[in-house]
């Protein structure tokens, strides 16, 4: 009888282990949140949070592209303003049938205004909040962000698929989250990818227009607030000399601007170092790469193979002048974008100890920084 008892008790114990888990919510209970929207809200010491979803039931595996084929979009964007970004997610969540998910964000792009005033609110949410995920990428936008937020996917069928695409096919840069938190916490700055929204012609009614989102720039932030912006061809160099950047194509001009050549890059890679002086330390920012010559106009006539050299000087120079004019704007605003202070520590943890509390004011006055470029070419076209 024992022994029966035992095997049954045995028994209820296995049952009652292979149950499942007891507080899951199926997936048809869910709204997975793919994207997420800040700006500054309408009325003082508000923020408005705008989530895009991915409706399931509109979505079709047949359909190329999300603006410009059916009547229906397969996705949805909801606003709210609060003061304060989880509140704000409270009054969305409040008027869903459904439970938000949030470890499915891909992307969060903030306005410039909102940047400005801080993301200190945003970052500190992301850290309370343990479903989103550090590695989601941060965009900003300039001008209106409910433009950006309603971009028309033309060769996708989510907003939220091409803003990643900015952030991922190493155009610019692909700063995350995570990044943000840890140059704020080291007392760092960094930099992200600026978009810039436009209007085209609607593919599907030539008398409508639709929101084209691309990228502008970079956007510079200093203790978790937005100080400046850089222009595209400088901006591009930032991205160089953090390893991100791919397949850039640079112009180039000679014989006082008779002449002309176009080169794109196959291979770029950047690598930065530091060197104590008694004068304090001197960083140099090494950029590397390989070019294909795409076209060319020469007014005397000449092979490539005559002007190559030429061509490659004026190469350097102009990545040089384009690097020096983005390093030169960070330390105006006092930005260190390219994180040196984190090169200091590794290799002169005694003199970063010194600077470590005014890093920002020291990088803007006293930091001297350099550039070595180490460019080639690796064909010249079809011409031979």
């Amino acid at each position: 009888m024992k022994t029966t008892l035992l095997k049954v008790g045995l028994m209820v114990i296995i049952l009652c282990s292979i149950t499942g888990c007891w507080s899951k919510v199926e997936l048809d209970q869910r709204i997975f949140v793919n994207g997420v929207f800040i700006d500054v809200g309408e009325e003082p010491g508000t923020v408005k949070v705008s989530i895009s979803t991915p409706l399931t039931n509109r979505l079709d595996s047949d359909q190329l592209s999300g603006g410009g084929g059916g009547k229906d979009k397969p996705y949805s964007l909801i606003t709210k303003q609060s003061t304060s970004i989880g509140k704000a997610l409270e009054y969305i969540h409040k008027d869903l049938s459904r439970q938000l998910s949030l470890s499915e964000i891909k992307v969060v792009m903030i306005s410039e205004q909102y940047g400005e005033q801080g993301i200190g609110d945003l970052l500190e949410w992301i850290k309370r909040e343990p479903d989103v995920p550090i590695g989601a990428y941060l965009l900003v936008a300039s001008g209106k962000l409910d433009d950006a937020a309603h971009l028309t996917p033309i060769f996708e069928q989510l907003p939220t698929t091409v803003l990643l695409s900015f952030a991922t096919q190493g155009y610019m840069l692909n700063t995350t989250i995570k990044d943000c938190l840890v140059a704020d916490a080291a007392g760092l700055g960094y930099a992200a990818t600026l978009l810039q929204n436009d209007k085209i012609h609607s593919a599907a009614d030539a008398h409508k227009s639709e929101t084209w989102t691309g990228i502008k720039g970079a956007a510079l932030f200093q203790q978790g607030r937005l100080k400046g912006t850089l222009p595209y061809e400088e901006a591009k160099t930032i991205a160089w000399a953090y390893g991100h950047l791919k397949f850039p194509i640079y112009s180039v001009q000679w014989d006082h601007g008779k002449s002309k050549a176009d080169l794109k890059f196959t291979y770029t890679n950047g690598k930065t170092s530091v060197k104590m002086t008694p004068n304090g330390p001197v960083f140099t920012v090494h950029l590397k790469g390989r070019a294909s010559i795409i076209a060319k106009k020469d007014a005397s006539h000449r092979f490539v193979k005559d002007v190559s050299g030429t061509i490659m000087n004026q190469m350097r120079e102009t990545v040089s002048e384009d690097f020096r004019k983005s390093i030169a704007y960070s330390q105006q605003i006092g930005a260190d974008v390219l994180q040196l202070g984190f090169l200091l520590e590794w290799n002169a943890p005694q003199y970063w100890q010194q600077v470590k509390g005014k890093w920002p004011e020291h990088y803007k006055k006293d930091a001297e920084v350099r550039v070595v470029t180490k460019l080639s070419l690796d064909d010249y076209g079809k011409e031979y």
